[in-house]
């Protein structure tokens, strides 16, 4: 049996789908699941089914949609949930669960990682995050799935980091930019996948892409928290506008070297023109100025560097 709860609530059975039933009925089953082999009190499922507003009718409820999921696998092989105490026991084996399978290969992941076996650190993590088919519990609504959902969301972050590191201690810095820039999109204000991809980004000479990747980033938790990154990921930014030379490149002509810093000391003159006039400017115009001036600063620099 394999019961399913990252991502619709879902019941497999020799390689079938088993219709589960009404929303109540589904929120009952990932109730009993999340805590499998483990005592539910029924006023434990009422408050994860229903919350705060439970009908009067909601004891006799829970008992229907029990029975009900007891007959779902048929009458020869019931699904069995027991009697225990005041309240109901969903006796599975442990890794028949979905989250459990996850929480054991990201555990196995991390422990191969610090043990430097970066390949087998990959491989664990790339099979613990196929388990995931979207919003874990989607379809089951309430406080007690809200909270579910936020802390299995977590985990899930804490899994795409590590399977980002594995591949990067490996130097497969071209499949770390796939795997973080699609963690990234689906997670716009995830510091430590940001800090990654950025790390990913300037290991195959994308800099300018790095630096958008923070500036998306600052963007999302100005506008959404209030926030500035942290330090880390701060640093890892003056890093980048700083980077060390290459003795190895050899350096541009002198006079395009030349052209090019007159464009960009251009480019800055008209900005601070308008910074001046910040007072008629909207915040977030003034935002996208400020934004403007660190990448013209880093270009700067680094032409700055070439004609030394």
């Amino acid at each position: 049996m394999d019961l399913r709860l990252l991502g619709p609530v879902e019941l497999w059975t020799e390689g079938k789908p088993i219709r589960v039933g009404p929303p109540k009925q589904r929120a009952v089953l990932a109730a009993l699941a999340y805590s499998v082999g483990q005592p539910v009190p029924v006023s434990v499922l009422i408050e994860r089914v229903w919350c705060d507003s439970p009908p009067a009718e909601a004891r006799t409820s829970i008992q229907a949609y029990v029975t009900r999921l007891r007959r779902l696998t048929g009458p020869e092989r019931p699904i069995d949930i027991a009697r225990a105490g005041d309240g109901y026991q969903l006796n599975l084996p442990w890794p028949d669960v979905d989250v459990n399978r996850a929480r054991r290969l990201a555990q196995q992941a991390r422990s191969s990682l610090e043990a430097g076996d970066h390949g087998e650190a990959s491989r664990l993590s790339q099979d613990a995050i196929n388990l995931w088919r979207g919003e874990p519990l989607a379809g089951v609504t309430g406080t007690w799935a809200d909270r579910v959902r936020a802390g299995l969301l977590g985990e899930h972050l804490s899994l795409l980091a590590v399977h980002a590191r594995a591949l990067l201690d490996l130097d497969r810095k071209h499949d770390a930019v796939v795997v973080l820039t699609e963690a990234v999109a689906e997670h716009p204000g995830a510091e430590q996948l940001t800090g990654q991809l950025m790390v990913a980004l300037q290991r195959c000479g994308q800099a300018v892409e790095a630096l958008a990747a923070y500036r998306r980033l600052h963007r999302h938790l100005a506008d959404h928290l209030g926030v500035e990154p942290g330090p880390e990921l701060r640093r890892l930014h003056q890093a980048l506008l700083r980077p060390k030379p290459d003795p190895g490149r050899p350096l541009p002509p002198a006079a395009d070297a030349a052209g090019h810093v007159d464009e960009i000391t251009e480019e800055m003159r008209g900005l601070i023109r308008c910074c001046h006039r910040q007072g008629s400017i909207a915040d977030e115009h003034r935002a996208r100025l400020r934004r403007s001036l660190e990448h013209c600063l880093a270009a700067a620099a680094q032409a700055a560097r070439l004609l030394a």
